[in-house]
């Protein structure tokens, strides 16, 4: 597992180098737990804070009876940013502890744009949950 200073170091890189080519907007997001079993279901809203970061909103419902997911169910707030195409994003930006992160790839199949990868719960001391997430863009 990846400690807990990583990630916040991975975030930080996100934060400072966003490119223009993120397709913003809605995107109907599905989190699963590390054996693959949803967990979560909702929605992640992309838009620009400046040249440089990316900002918008979430609102993510559980699914069926989940534990050690971290703060990623009800709404809130998302800040990150893009490195050579890795996207960053942190659930609960301005908290210390607590966070739910995401880390993965804008990509487009031939018929959807699709934001994938792997999402990580992580407290005071490192890590406390993973999975993969899968979102498509809503037209």
């Amino acid at each position: 597992m990846i400690s807990r200073a990583i990630y916040l170091i991975i975030i930080c890189i996100f934060l400072f180098s966003c490119e223009d080519d993120i397709p913003l907007g809605a995107y109907k997001y599905t989190g699963f737990d590390s054996v693959g079993t949803a967990i979560v279901s909702g929605w992640l809203l992309f838009e620009y804070e400046d040249s440089t970061r990316l900002s918008g909103e979430w609102s993510l419902d559980a699914i069926g009876s989940t534990t050690n997911i971290g703060p990623q169910v009800g709404t809130g707030k998302l800040a990150g940013g893009n490195d050579n195409g890795i996207v960053g994003v942190n659930l609960n930006p301005g908290w210390v502890d607590n966070n739910v992160l995401l880390a993965g790839e804008f990509k487009d199949d031939s018929v959807n744009k699709l934001f994938t990868g792997k999402w990580n719960y992580s407290g005071v001391g490192g890590p406390i949950n993973y999975g993969t997430y899968s979102s498509i863009k809503e037209e």
